[in-house]
């Protein structure tokens, strides 16, 4: 037991019963518990307070459910993952199956397992770690202690999840020396010594496998690092090969030796793909049949043959054998008849015989000389190859040495020593690293642009674009200069490419893109990654400037690609469809798309588990999808898992969080939750312009968003700076015919209807039309037309309006159905210009057929619905039936008073207009209540409108009542300060509350 960490001195937890200590380690305690509701012994691995911080603590409640559907005879299984109450505080804990057996090293030696009992056993870990993977767990402290095998020799791995619960391999390398936590470390892969937590998957499980596998085989681990300092020991799992298998037991030299070397392979994509693959080539070997992992030549294929089929082959060649020998003995008897015959013609037989001997000799001779001709040619060939070979191996060895070098120096910088307090991370590293290429590798090109090329992925991984496209710029110019690498020149290209598309320069990005292919193709056969991923790349290029059918084409022939190399279950097919399933969203298909994205999040999170940067980019363009349906409740509820994982993901700035903040920040903006996205979409904003730069693409998106939510906080000249900067921006970036631009100008359009600028309004949006047919977004410029005739109708050109709206109506119709909510914004839309001509009674079906269409569309209950209920109410006035009017006032109180502070404007008028009806239908004490509520929510400003009218309305009840003295000195100034207020200002109550005037001067 260490003395550290002793075991809390606890008798019981939540509703388990210590039984006693099972052991310790650096998380925890193990108990043996009973389980007092179930009557069931467990083991009960409660986690050290220290190790449990607050981020641990809400995993726990998102992991627990997950790990408990792991149901697999190899794998111990959780049963419960929560937090308990005990005499220290809260203690949080796993209860688990109690296996009774020993750690998988004790169990193989104490039993002397021959070596294919080894392999057969390993294999069986293996299926068991491949199952969880298909779950999306991954287990991340995988080594002999956690995988026990029992008496019937049933392997069970333990733990497993809970190290990704409870950040134990983060946390380890965290520490200053090696110490208690050294066994874990001796297990972990390149990856998770580099704790980048975006980076661990599956194959980190494999490469840990590996030293499992090593370990068990051979008796010793790949590294010595008992005695080795934190940053030494990094260095050996970073950049040491391990000593060979055939270098402990000669044995163990050939199949098994090379499996173990491509498990523990430094790069990931190197390994083996899954913890399946790796027990499937052990049984391969086991079977005698020709391993992936080595190159399958026929002489190795033939030798693979000759052992599976020992007694096949041994017959064959015995019967060859017999043949041969047979046809000896009857070949010599029938000489020695014929020579007793024929002893007469002995000398002419001689004679002849002696001719033929003599001529086939020659024969021979020339056979001889061709051979040997041959044979000479053959082996100046293999040579020639050989030397070839040999001169490659020579240079990647001097390139592999020199990367070797500069790897171990710059993570050197992360000693205590060297970096004197500093806590470096990796952008410190690579910042480093990229002022040493040039020095350090002057005379090596090759090298240099190797290493340049990594830095600069790198650094566009951590979305830092302007530093990856410098690191990327001269690696492209060294692979260029020393020519005879196309293939290489092409990769960079591509990445050049990706760079451009991210910073927003589409015609930079589609000529780098256009240059890969060429190389690439030169270079690769057709369905090679690189050109799959150079396509997806190109068609989110070809569709960021419009051109819709090639980015549809090209969409399509990446996932064609990715399916024919990878097939329809692999991580990078996913990705592909996430392309495909956003374009189809983004061109008014969010049904079609929406199956797209649905397929490719459940292939992305099988292959790479929830929290993985791809699998939250699938969940963003999910929810755009549900967005264009509307389905807001469904954007928001996917918008917030992204979230989470997002946050766990990004400890920095980075474009991805950035986004996911943006798209929330816009749905609760459409489900009118505006204090809640502010905080968002501002969040989202400053990380954009902090990681991308203020000219980016994606930061004018937040820009606009932003824009949205300060138009509805009446806070006008802030979002005519943003929506002015966003014009700016694209324009400048996209050029003037992008629909990101028609964007920004329909914006504008709405802000000038905000302000009264009706003129300003419809010039903007009769720019912004023709964009978005150009760009054929017909749905949008059909929206951005119906916006333009509101600004026409409040012009005065009201049959201009109507006839703009009925076609509008009926082309709405055409592309996306009779129910659609653009064709209820259009009713409402017209119903607003029959109201100016004065018909009332043709305006009051249309106002209803609006409402429906919110209601089925957004809820009955939504925000949308709210809007629209005031005008249903006004209609029924309009047309006599006050009484009827009340409802739809009283509904759209309620829904919105919990959404929208007191004093908004549009809660407001719904209340002055409630009260007034009440009063006017003669429930006065409460219509008088209502109005005069709703009078001291705003302070008086001659200079406004609202304060005014809801005055007026407090003097109409008073009127109502018979409290003429208090209530026509109200009136009578109410209706001067609005008098005095332009027309437009005044608005419809203007007009009611001077027809009160005329009614109380006619008395």
């Amino acid at each position: 037991m260490s003395d550290m960490h002793p075991a809390p001195l606890i008798d019981r937890l939540g509703p388990y019963r210590i039984l006693g200590v099972l052991g310790e380690g650096g998380m925890g305690t193990v108990y043996e518990a009973e389980d007092e509701r179930l009557r069931r012994v467990v083991a009960l691995k409660v986690i050290r307070s220290d190790r449990v911080s607050a981020e641990v603590a809400r995993r726990f409640a998102l992991e627990s459910e997950v790990l408990g559907r792991l149901q697999h005879p190899g794998i111990a299984q959780v049963y419960e993952a929560g937090t308990a109450n005990s005499t220290g505080g809260p203690q949080s804990y796993f209860a688990m199956e109690l296996v009774r057996g020993l750690p998988l090293t004790d169990y193989a030696n104490g039993r002397r397992l021959p070596m294919a009992d080894r392999l057969e056993l390993f294999a069986r870990i293996c299926d068991a770690v491949h199952y969880a993977h298909r779950q999306g767990v991954v287990h991340r402290d995988l080594k002999p202690a956690n995988i026990l095998v029992d008496e019937s020799g049933q392997p069970k791995v333990l733990d497993f999840g809970i190290a990704r619960v409870t950040n134990a391999d983060v946390y380890a390398t965290r520490q200053t020396s090696v110490g208690e936590m050294v066994g874990t470390l001796q297990y972990m892969s390149p990856e998770q010594v580099n704790a980048v937590p975006s980076e661990m998957d599956e194959r980190s499980d494999v490469y840990s496998l590996g030293v499992v596998l090593y370990e068990l085989i051979s008796g010793r681990l790949p590294y010595d690092l008992e005695r080795a300092a934190l940053h030494d020991a990094v260095r050996a799992i970073l950049v040491q090969d391990p000593a060979p298998l055939s270098s402990i037991n000669r044995r163990l030299r050939g199949d098994v030796e090379i499996i173990v070397g491509k498990a523990l392979e430094k790069e990931r994509h190197r390994r083996y793909l899954s913890a399946d693959a790796l027990a499937s080539d052990i049984r391969r070997y086991l079977r005698d049949e020709p391993i992936i992992a080595r190159p399958a030549s026929p002489l190795y294929q033939l030798r693979k043959f000759a052992r599976r089929h020992r007694t096949l082959v041994t017959s064959a060649v015995s019967g060859v054998v017999l043949l041969a020998a047979g046809a000896s003995i009857s070949t010599w008897q029938a000489i020695r008849a014929t020579r007793a015959e024929r002893l007469a013609d002995a000398r002419r037989i001689e004679a002849e015989a002696s001719r033929g001997l003599a001529e086939r000799g020659r024969q021979t001779a020339d056979s001889a000389l061709r051979v040997a001709d041959v044979e000479r040619a053959s082996a100046l060939r293999e040579q020639t190859a050989a030397i070839a070979s040999a001169s490659r191996a020579t240079s990647e060895a001097t390139k592999s040495k020199a990367v070797t070098t500069f790897l171990s120096e710059m993570l050197a910088s992360a000693d205590p020593a060297m970096a004197q307090g500093r806590d470096l991370r990796v952008r410190d590293l690579l910042d480093k690293a990229g002022t040493t290429t040039s020095s350090a590798f002057g005379n090596q090109p090759a090298v240099r642009a190797s290493i340049e090329a990594t830095v600069g992925r790198t650094y566009f991984q951590l979305g830092a674009y302007d530093a990856a496209r410098a690191h990327l710029d001269t690696a492209y110019t060294l692979y260029r200069r020393a020519g005879g690498n196309a293939g290489a020149l092409g990769e960079v290209a591509a990445d050049l490419g990706k760079v451009a598309r991210s910073s927003g320069e589409l015609a930079i990005a589609d000529r780098r893109l256009t240059e890969a292919l060429a190389l690439l193709r030169s270079q690769r056969p057709p369905t090679d990654d690189f050109i799959a991923a150079a396509v997806n790349e190109l068609a989110s290029v070809r569709y960021g400037q419009a051109r819709f059918p090639e980015a549809e084409k090209l969409y399509r022939e990446s996932v064609r690609l990715a399916i024919a190399k990878r097939g329809v279950a692999d991580a990078l097919t996913g990705e592909r469809m996430v392309g495909l399933g956003s374009f189809l969203v983004y061109t008014a298909r969010p049904k079609e798309g929406l199956v797209e994205l649905d397929r490719a999040t459940k292939i992305l999170r099988d292959a790479l588990g929830p929290n993985h940067p791809r699998v939250i980019g699938a969940l963003v363009a999910t929810a755009d999808a549900q967005r264009s349906l509307p389905d807001f409740a469904a954007a928001e509820a996917t918008l917030r898992t992204a979230l989470v994982s997002a946050r766990l993901v990004f400890k920095e700035p980075h474009p991805t969080l950035a986004n996911v903040l943006s798209r929330l920040g816009t749905i609760l903006t459409d489900r009118g939750r505006p204090l809640e996205a502010d905080s968002l979409v501002t969040e989202a904003l400053a990380l954009r312009i902090a990681v991308l730069g203020a000219d980016h693409p994606d930061v004018q998106l937040s820009r606009s968003a932003l824009g949205v939510l300060r138009t509805q906080q009446g806070r006008l000249e802030e979002a005519a700076t943003l929506y002015t900067a966003a014009l700016a921006s694209r324009r400048k970036m996209l050029g003037l015919t992008s629909p990101a631009v028609a964007a920004s100008l329909q914006d504008l359009g709405v802000l000038a209807q905000s302000r009264g600028d009706w003129k300003e309004s419809e010039v903007r949006l009769r720019e912004a039309v023709p964009i978005w047919r150009a760009s054929k977004i017909e749905d949008q410029a059909l929206f951005a037309e119906g916006l333009m005739a509101v600004a026409i109708r409040r012009q005065g050109r009201l049959d201009e309006a109507a006839q703009l709206l009925r076609t509008n109506i009926e082309q709405k119709k055409a592309l996306s159905g009779a129910r659609h909510w653009t064709v209820g914004d259009a009713s409402e839309k017209l119903a607003g210009v029959l109201f100016a001509q004065q018909r009332y009674a043709e305006l009051r079906p249309l106002q209803e057929f609006g409402l429906a269409i919110r209601r089925d569309t957004y809820g009955a209950s939504s925000i949308q619905a709210a809007f629209q209920l005031p005008n249903v109410g006004t209609s029924h006035e309009l047309t006599g039936d006050t009484l009827g009017a009340i409802p739809f006032f009283r509904e759209a109180i309620a829904i919105l008073t919990p959404l929208r502070q007191p004093s908004d404007a549009f809660l407001l008028s719904a209340r002055w207009s409630l009260a007034v009806d009440l009063c006017a239908t003669g429930t006065l004490a409460e219509g008088e209540s209502m109005a005069r509520s709703a009078a001291s929510a705003v302070p008086f400003d001659s200079t406004k409108a609202l304060p005014s009218q809801l005055r007026a309305g407090v003097a109409f009840c008073l009127l109502r009542g018979g409290k003429t003295d208090e209530g026509e000195p109200l009136l009578r100034e109410a209706e001067r300060t609005l008098s005095a207020l332009p027309t437009a200002a005044q608005g419809r109550n203007g007009d009611i509350v001077r027809g009160w005037v005329r009614t109380l001067l006619a008395r």
